[in-house]
């Protein structure tokens, strides 16, 4: 499988306004040599990389949530994941339909973020969705929620 990827980066603190990149190939060392280069606190709101497979959906992206105030400077960060989904109409039982799905994911610091686009890139489904899941509970964890 190959992958694409495109960065927005805002030019307002609102996000309301920005520019997106042309969509570059990419493998998984490229992604975390942009990643881990990124200039995150540079901008005026959260810059965004989005990665793609060739076929365009599930695709993966990540913003700069918060950055902690300590000496560490611990970063938070923003995971969306949308796909397509199959749903079945009326209560259940009509015709099912594919639809696209985002669901909203957390990340504490840089090696879980990359820890997740790993399992993206390698694209076991069934990996990848236990390390969504793994991702959330650490979140869950650290935050006490």
């Amino acid at each position: 499988m190959s992958y694409t990827y495109d960065l927005y980066t805002p030019n307002d603190k609102e996000n309301s306004s920005g520019s997106v990149t042309d969509k570059q190939s990419l493998s998984y060392t490229d992604f975390e040599t942009i990643f881990l280069n990124m200039e995150w606190d540079n901008y005026p709101a959260a810059p965004t990389i989005t990665v793609y497979p060739d076929n365009e959906l599930p695709l993966l992206w990540v913003a700069l949530f918060a950055t902690s105030e300590d000496e560490e400077k611990t970063r938070m960060y923003i995971i969306g994941y949308k796909r397509m989904e199959e749903k079945k109409g009326f209560l259940g039982f009509g015709k099912a339909t594919l639809q696209q799905k985002m669901t909203m994911h957390y990340a504490v610091g840089n090696e879980a973020v990359l820890k997740l686009f790993r399992e993206f890139f390698n694209y076991d489904p069934a990996d990848f969705l236990n390390a969504l899941i793994e991702c959330d509970n650490e979140f869950s964890n650290k935050t006490g929620s």
